[in-house]
């Protein structure tokens, strides 16, 4: 019975990555989501290689950011991620 409900889980978190954010990271989240994020979270999950946000500082854009790189790395997007800052 557990299997199943984490194979359930496990591809609703792949079907949608918004959602997966906030099961996977929701308790470390401080403040309520802004709706930014989920352009944001879109943006990381999706082919596009382009994509400018312009947020306030505290806007937690790192955050989220670094949570999609776990989900991504979880289900086996990427192979080797490099963070330049």
């Amino acid at each position: 019975m557990a299997n199943a409900q984490n194979e359930e889980i496990g591809i609703a978190i792949a079907l949608d990555r918004v959602l997966a954010h906030e099961y996977l990271f929701g308790h470390t989240h401080r403040s309520p989501t802004p709706p930014f994020h989920k352009q944001l979270i879109e943006a990381w999950h999706s082919p596009s290689e382009k994509d400018l946000f312009m947020a306030f500082r505290g806007g937690a854009k790192s955050t989220r950011t670094e949570e999609a790189i776990v989900i991504a790395a979880l289900l086996g997007d990427f192979h080797n991620c490099v963070i330049l800052g």
